[in-house]
């Protein structure tokens, strides 16, 4: 088993998310970024990153949204110790248990948490996302797409549909009106209200762009995205009625791949698999699986069916 540092260090300050979801004065206090780290070896083997939160008589853990604003938490092994990788995930999640009355944990794409003994508190869920590689070649890029949606890639450019970037949360409103009407005609839960995204988008300035379609001027289609080195994040897409009948959303995915694949970034994630038609739409653009899991622990069931519940409702 490995040795498990003892100290908790404080890291980079408050998640953004969490401060932005939690704004209040009275609470703001108790909210510390904080990480456990697993020491193997002699050294440091790996590492749980999250937001403790803390107030008389109640103390919980959040794996934090990184600063890219992705959906994935900080339960990390670093490299050279994947042999050891079991013992030294199993430390930190029980260690986390002990400390905390209820947590979230969310680990990394293609990094699996199976157990071999669990309390009947904890559930462990696996979930996916669809991602695109971007390390291919553009050409085969373009092959991967599906033949339905390279032609509306061609009938929206044939219709005049043009994509441009735009840094910071001005065209958040006619995006947000995008999204609402999204919500209504599909299963997809918009968790998040219009002030969280506006927040989001100016204090993620240097790692956030809107992608915006445009028929005559006209804002028809449009993409939330952000990035950190090696991953473009898309955090929210929608198109409006005429968006949808041009087929704008189609042709935005294709320039945001290609933007992204000429700035060099790795992976395009589509951030989520979970409602059949969008799931339908990503893979059209050659989007495929990636896996990761989901854990709330808690000593109290109670608290841990309330974590379950939580959790479901944002992702």
């Amino acid at each position: 088993m490995p040795e498990l540092d003892s100290s908790v260090t404080t890291l980079f300050g408050a998640p953004m998310w969490l401060e932005t979801v939690l704004r209040n004065k009275a609470v703001g206090g108790s909210l510390r970024t904080k990480v456990l780290i697993a020491r193997e070896n002699g050294g440091p083997g790996g590492f749980l990153l999250g937001c403790e939160f803390r107030v008389p008589g109640f103390n919980a853990f959040f794996s934090p949204l990184p600063r890219s604003m992705s959906q994935y938490g900080g339960l990390t092994v670093l490299p050279g110790f994947e042999p050891a990788k079991e013992g030294i995930i199993d430390a930190l999640m029980w260690a986390a248990h002990e400390m905390y009355d209820i947590g979230f944990i969310i680990t990394s794409p293609g990094d699996r948490y199976l157990p071999k003994r669990a309390p009947s508190t904890w559930t462990v869920q696996p979930r996916k996302s669809l991602a695109i590689d971007l390390t291919k070649e553009k050409d085969q890029i373009w092959s991967n797409v599906h033949g339905q949606a390279r032609k509306g890639i061609k009938r929206a450019q044939k219709n005049g549909v043009t994509i441009d970037f735009v840094v910071g949360p001005a065209p958040l409103p006619g995006l947000f009106r995008m999204m609402k009407e999204v919500a209504a005609r599909t299963d997809w839960n918009l968790s998040f209200g219009e002030a969280f995204f506006t927040d989001a988008l100016s204090r993620f300035k240097g790692s956030s762009i809107i992608a915006r379609a445009l028929s005559d001027d006209e804002f028809v289609a449009g993409a939330i995205l952000f990035y950190d080195r090696r991953t473009l994040y898309c955090h929210s897409f929608a198109a409006n009625a005429k968006g949808r009948k041009l087929q704008a959303a189609d042709l935005l995915q294709w320039t945001i791949m290609s933007w992204g694949k000429d700035r060099g970034f790795q992976s395009y994630d589509l951030m989520g698999a979970n409602i059949p038609r969008i799931a339908h739409f990503k893979r059209s653009l050659g989007a495929t699986e990636i896996y990761y899991d989901t854990v709330v622990f808690s000593r109290n069931p109670l608290l841990a069916r309330l974590g379950r519940w939580v959790l479901d409702s944002y992702l």
